[in-house]
């Protein structure tokens, strides 16, 4: 049973791609595939650090896969930042709907 404290998947996703977003400006190093960042971290620890259910960052996660917003290589995400920004825009129109 989920937390009441705890975002909806649409939610989660929401998150994972805001820090995504946060992680490119910050870490984040230009490729011809995207934008690469390198960390070694697993889908509990970013449910973790955003106060998710490991199972909310998972769908989460996949949900940015599926759009096209972020890969893996290894332990390296490659993400494209503006695919991630439509995805947040569309989210936020989403919810004024």
């Amino acid at each position: 049973m989920r937390s009441h404290s705890q975002p909806k998947p649409s939610d989660a996703t929401r998150h994972v791609a805001a820090l995504l977003l946060k992680m490119v400006r910050e870490v984040g190093k230009p490729t011809a595939r995207g934008v690469a960042i390198q960390l070694d971290v697993t889908r509990q620890d970013v449910a973790t650090i955003l106060g998710l259910s490991r199972i909310d960052a998972t769908v989460a996660v996949n949900t940015l896969k599926q759009a096209g917003a972020l890969t893996f290589e290894g332990s390296t995400f490659l993400v494209d930042p503006e695919a991630l920004e439509r995805f947040l825009s569309e989210e936020e129109n989403s919810l004024d709907a």
